[in-house]
């Protein structure tokens, strides 16, 4: 009987996935938009859907959006409600990864939700209605969405009866520091906001020069990238919380989508007992995972999402350029309470499954298109293929290449790239330095994260070079399709 029940769990979250609730509003949402947003009505008539006949049979068959072929398709002002840009709120940036970012409208609407989810954090997981806090804002401020994101939903959590002071050194660490040591000791509590390697120089740098300010009650909420649970057992540790994992929370969000889900003291629970029992492990998630994937709650109404053929996650939600079946190429999986209880309860974890309600939980796996992930900025296959294709090097690569997780033995964090040299061709200085020049001015052109990123960090930010002789590494074993990176398959 349990070995059926496993199997029917197992059953329910392959994919396509389409979940029940919140299809209501979804269908709603969709309808709306064909009558309000030119560009909507243009996508579905362009792809032979009928625009007057939305319901719950004809909805998962509507033509994914993208940002190839919707977002970058039409003007912006056909892409939001009622062709009026006036209704903006703010703008954000995405990556631009390709040299160019894409620009997202935010609606109130749009911070409201932000606020409300943050309130959500804020007094069920740090309690910060029962203490004073500050906020370290440690996120990048300027175009990009986390920082002014975060500052906003901060702001207004203090509506909530959230009374949270914030201050928003953005990913200055000296400015940082200063205020952890000079204001952070007046409140009863301090949360560091930002990317998880940048608030981990924070910490390195607070345990260097202000060892006292880490007695302070510090907690973390964190975004950008993956991070695992040894990870987070290192920086529990550095802030005094060995025993208090929920001290630490994740959020998962997009430019395109904002906030979508964010770690609970329960999503963590049951992501770290997956990280100490392989067969839940092997249940929940990819059973060739290497690295546990992102692991977050969600509200399936305000955030519809569903999974297609491919495993990407497609989202539904009510914003100022509202997304019906929005392709963002993340791939992840879903699961609800009864789905999880039954998952729980098969591998002897009762005590976790009694935790588990109505929740809606989602599994994010991350890009197939990504190499890395480097202080918060994804790195594209696309970003280094040039560079093996330069005619001052080509000669002397196959054009094999590969990039490990950057994540060092004492967590730190190194943008490292393997390249394989030509049979017959041997290794010099100047062959790598040359390639770790190419590789660096290609990076800054291609990419405009990682050009800020530079801008700020310096050294630490440039790549580094290895070559490796023709077919003597694993990385390089011919395959149907070269395997770039370190990720988690």
């Amino acid at each position: 009987m349990a070995d059926q029940r496993i199997s029917d769990t197992k059953s329910a979250t392959r994919h396509p996935q389409q979940p029940t609730v919140g299809i209501d509003t979804a269908i709603e949402l969709a309808r709306r938009a064909v009558q309000r947003v030119p560009a909507y009505n243009k996508l579905l008539t362009a792809n032979g859907a009928d625009p007057d006949v939305i319901d719950e049979a004809s909805f998962h068959a509507l033509p994914p959006m993208t940002k190839a072929d919707y977002l970058k398709a039409y003007d912006q002002p056909e892409l939001v409600w009622d062709a009026d840009l006036g209704r903006v709120v703010n703008w954000s940036a995405s990556s631009g990864s390709s040299g160019m970012p894409t620009y997202f409208p935010r609606s109130r609407k749009s911070l409201y939700d932000s606020i409300r989810f943050h309130e959500q954090i804020l007094r069920d997981t740090f309690h910060a209605h029962e203490r004073t806090t500050l906020a370290v804002n440690t996120f990048a401020m300027g175009t990009w969405i986390a920082g002014s994101y975060t500052l906003m939903a901060l702001n207004g959590a203090n509506d909530l009866e959230i009374p949270v002071s914030v201050i928003s050194p953005g990913i200055e660490i000296d400015d940082a520091v200063r205020a952890l040591t000079e204001l952070a000791p007046n409140y009863e509590q301090v949360v560091i906001t930002g990317y998880p390697p940048h608030v981990k120089d924070v910490l390195d740098r607070l345990a260097a020069d202000a060892p006292a300010a880490l007695s302070q009650d510090i907690k973390l909420l964190l975004a950008g990238e993956l991070i695992t649970e040894t990870w987070r057992d290192h920086l529990l540790k550095r802030i005094g919380k060995p025993n208090d994992p929920a001290s630490i929370v994740l959020i998962y969000g997009t430019a395109d989508a904002g906030l979508m889900g964010f770690e609970t003291p329960l999503s963590i629970a049951i992501r770290r007992a997956a990280e100490h029992d392989p067969n839940l492990r092997g249940a929940l998630f990819d059973e060739d995972v290497t690295h546990l994937p992102t692991f977050v709650e969600y509200d399936p109404v305000a955030r519809y999402v569903e999974t297609d053929e491919d495993g990407c996650l497609l989202f539904t939600l009510d914003t100022t350029l509202p997304l019906v079946r929005y392709r963002i190429k993340d791939e992840g999986e879903l699961y609800d309470g009864s789905t999880m209880r039954d998952v729980l309860e098969a591998y002897g974890h009762d005590e976790l499954a009694q935790r588990v309600t109505d929740n809606h939980f989602l599994a994010l796996y991350g890009r197939p298109d990504v190499a890395v992930t480097f202080y918060a900025v994804n790195i594209f296959f696309h970003n280094v293929q040039p560079v093996v294709e330069d005619p001052r090097v080509a000669d002397a690569l196959s054009g094999y290449f590969h990039m490990p997780h950057p994540e060092n033995a004492d967590l730190s964090m190194t943008l490292r790239i393997m390249f394989e040299l030509k049979n017959g061709v041997a290794e010099t200085e100047s062959l790598r330095e040359t390639l770790a020049q190419i590789a660096y001015e290609e990076l800054r052109h291609s990419n405009g994260e990682y050009r800020t990123l530079c801008d700020s960090k310096g050294e630490p930010a440039r790549p580094v070079v290895s070559l490796h002789s023709y077919r003597s590494r694993p990385e390089f074993e011919r395959k149907a399709k070269q395997q770039h990176t370190g990720r988690r398959r």
